[in-house]
């Protein structure tokens, strides 16, 4: 990650940094801890911890969460320990927090991603602007969605009678590669793995022009079968040196807890960023690009590789099996 993807990151993520941070500072505040030179790096692990969190796995917010909650935890149990303590009870004390860390931490992850896909569906509105170097109808024609257009993340087949028309998004969701008899999710086809072993799905929805002028582009989207509506609209002005693009975006039966997470990410900012950057054709610094990887399937990767059943025949493989 270069200097210039990890400023960006921060100050995109700024929100989520901020309230990871709450948690466990505040176990510290309350604890009243003592500064005994071991327990201090706890304490600066447990407050750091949700930052790295953040910076290794930007897209799952509710994970960076669970790792702050945990944090909090750890820290309050560290405090509880005698300021007398020698490093050899510090150690034993150390390994057994990392293990109570670690199962908390993989029975809280599905609490708080659950949590985070509840409450009632509301309406939502998010807008952001950002300049680009484009004069405004070049930038138009490379992040707006209008029938015929196709390149590496929007597809838009022909406009019918009404002026509806397909679009597929084209998103990297995952950092492995899914079964080839898996299921695909309604509204979504066949996961395939791209060239970096990712799976890459194929968001379809249907969508229809609004106003369309040079000034302002309007998108309406249907989704889920028209369960859903958003809607999307670019407005460009034209300055020195370039454009300035303002993008509001307009949901219906988003829960509360998804939302909440769309706020905490500055997801739609995020959102703009990627496709301006991808119009100029610079290395993108959003992270929505750079795949939903988790801590909770980098450590149940290895896990399940030791656990799994061994092979029929277990004489031709090498493994955690063969005796």
């Amino acid at each position: 990650m270069n200097i210039d993807r990890l400023t960006y990151r921060i100050y995109r993520l700024r929100r989520l940094f901020l309230l990871s941070a709450v948690p466990p500072v505040l176990a510290l505040w309350l604890m009243q801890s003592a500064g005994t030179p071991v327990a201090s790096v706890i304490y600066a692990l447990g407050v750091l911890m949700p930052w790295a969190h953040i910076l290794r796995y930007p897209n799952v917010w509710y994970e960076t969460l669970s790792v702050s909650l945990v944090a909090a935890a750890v820290v309050c149990l560290a405090a509880t320990v005698p300021a007398g303590t020698g490093a050899a009870a510090w150690l034993g004390y150390g390994l057994a927090l990392l293990v109570l860390a670690f199962l908390v931490f993989i029975c809280l992850v599905p609490v708080v991603a659950l949590a985070s896909l509840r409450g009632a569906e509301r309406a939502v509105a998010f807008r952001t602007r950002r300049w680009s170097r484009l004069p405004a109808e070049a930038l138009r024609e490379k992040i707006t969605a209008y029938p015929g257009r196709c390149d590496d993340t929007v597809e838009c087949g022909p406009a019918d009678k009404d002026g509806m028309f397909r679009m597929t998004q084209r998103n990297r969701l995952a950092a492995f590669e899914a079964p080839p008899d898996a299921e695909a999710p309604a509204g979504v086809l066949q996961p395939k793995p791209d060239e970096n072993g990712k799976v890459l799905v194929e968001l379809d929805s249907f969508a229809k022009l609004g106003r369309s002028d040079a000034v302002c582009h309007e998108v309406f989207v249907s989704h889920d079968e028209g369960r859903n509506v958003s809607v999307s609209r670019h407005e460009f002005t034209r300055v020195k040196g370039g454009t300035l693009v303002e993008y509001a975006e307009r949901a219906t039966g988003l829960p509360t807890g998804n939302a909440i997470g769309l706020w905490l990410t500055d997801h739609i900012a995020d959102f703009l960023t990627s496709e301006i950057d991808r119009a100029e054709g610079r290395a993108t610094r959003s992270h929505r690009l750079a795949g939903y990887h988790q801590l909770i399937i980098d450590i149940a990767r290895p896990l399940s590789r030791f656990c799994a059943a061994p092979p029929e025949d277990a004489s031709k493989m090498r493994g955690p099996w063969v005796r």
